[in-house]
């Protein structure tokens, strides 16, 4: 450390007595000698820059207007100020114990992008994380899953929360699934034509006794129904009833809703069930009705099925070809289920981490079968109160399989670069 004496603010009183305009005259020349002069402390005390070695005898005035600053100043320095920046003593080395440690432990990884891995601790270049090590190898029997290409991971509780780990239980749920669809109130003036022609064939058939001709027509006609539409109980009940649905063409108290259902969603779905139907034109209110028909056929440009229902339409407020919304809730019984965010869908198989407890999360394979609204059906892999992780999986998927890969490399990885 370098002290410049022109920093130290000085001033020469020359005592009384003789001579005392050559003392102070000496003084301060001998003081300017050292002014601008870079002075070195060292531990043989203060010595000028230059390897000016020559001692300077200060007059006793200059001695105490500039001594005590400089000693107050090496004070306040502490004892590295006196003898200057010393090197730390070297701390023993074991280079044969720090050769099998770093072969013990010699992969690093980031907690939040674990593809990431580096021969040497640090931080990720991709979040700044600190880098913390992979872990030590664990026996092979905790390693094991039913998964090709991932294996048991082990991560310590607080590594878990900072990478937001959450779980749930496996547990026995009713199964509910609800078909959302869109349609419109009927408006059908051909069904009521083919209604009309059907009542009128069988008037034919029962005035001539069943001649061949009316027999033909009335069958003809019943086949046409059941293309537009009607089941065999729809067209029974208007043979009895011999009066066409005038609702398929005006407000009734009653009308006709049609809806058109995807076809992965047609096993969820029977004739009899009851639906819930509303309309922006009336916000709040819900007019209930029955499931009557399902087309037999598929459409094959929309890949649906149209399917036919009764609701009520109290006020005759429904009109004919208004938008509805359609909802079908179908009760399936009780099954195993998880929440739908556990599960991670790798394409050809379905795959979930299991908490284990002590850290150690397990990947199994599961097959599902219904999927609920915010719950998926398990049908193997899992046994009921199965601790399964919801929040983090990717991450702890990505991990698991870095190690899979680790592992049957030997252990051997790239450098982090």
């Amino acid at each position: 450390m370098k002290l410049r004496a022109s920093n130290v603010m000085t001033r020469a009183v020359a005592p009384k007595g003789g001579s005392a305009q050559r003392r102070k005259a000496r003084g301060y020349q001998e003081h300017e000698s050292l002014v601008g002069a870079p002075v070195e402390r060292g531990t043989a005390g203060f010595e000028p820059a230059g390897g000016l070695r020559r001692r300077l005898t200060l007059p006793s005035a200059l001695r105490a207007t500039v001594l005590p600053p400089l000693l107050a100043a090496l004070f306040l320095s502490g004892p590295s100020g006196c003898r200057g920046k010393e090197a730390p003593a070297p701390a023993a080395t074991h280079e044969h114990e720090g050769h099998e440690a770093g072969a013990k432990a010699a992969l690093y990884q980031c907690p939040m992008h674990p593809s990431y891995t580096s021969d040497k601790p640090g931080e990720c270049p991709i979040c700044g994380m600190k880098l913390v090590p992979v872990g030590e190898s664990e026996p092979e029997g905790e390693t094991s899953s039913n998964v090709p290409g991932r294996v048991t991971v082990r991560i310590s509780p607080e590594r878990q929360q900072i990478i937001g780990v959450k779980t749930d239980v496996a547990e026995v749920r009713p199964l509910k699934k609800t078909v959302r669809a869109v349609g419109n109130v009927a408006y059908d003036p051909e069904l009521y034509q083919a209604e009309k022609e059907y009542i009128e064939s069988l008037s034919s058939r029962d005035k001539t006794g069943g001649a061949p001709g009316t027999v033909g027509l009335v069958e003809s006609s019943s086949i046409r129904l059941r293309q537009l539409g009607l089941n065999d109980a729809m067209i029974a009940d208007l043979a009895r009833s011999r009066k066409p649905s005038l609702n398929l063409l005006l407000p009734e108290d009653t009308m006709w809703v049609y809806a058109q259902v995807y076809e992965y969603e047609i096993n969820w779905i029977r004739v009899g069930q009851s639906i819930s139907t509303t309309s922006l034109a009336f916000p709040g209110e819900v007019f209930r009705g029955i499931l009557k028909a399902i087309d037999p056929v598929v459409n094959p440009e929309t890949r649906t099925v149209r399917i036919r229902a009764e609701v009520k339409n109290p006020g005759r407020k429904l009109k004919p070809n208004t938008f509805v919304n359609v909802e079908i809730e179908t009760a399936l019984g009780k099954g195993l289920t998880i929440p739908r965010d556990a599960v991670i869908d790798s394409g050809d198989r379905k795959i979930v981490f299991v908490n284990l407890g002590e850290g150690k999360l397990q990947p199994r394979e599961i097959r599902t079968g219904i999927e609920l609204a915010d719950h998926v059906q398990v049908l193997e892999g899992l046994a009921k109160g199965d601790k399964v992780v919801t929040s983090a999986n990717f991450l702890i998927d990505s991990e698991s399989s870095l190690k899979a890969a680790v592992k049957q490399m030997g252990g051997h990885t790239g450098h982090g670069q």
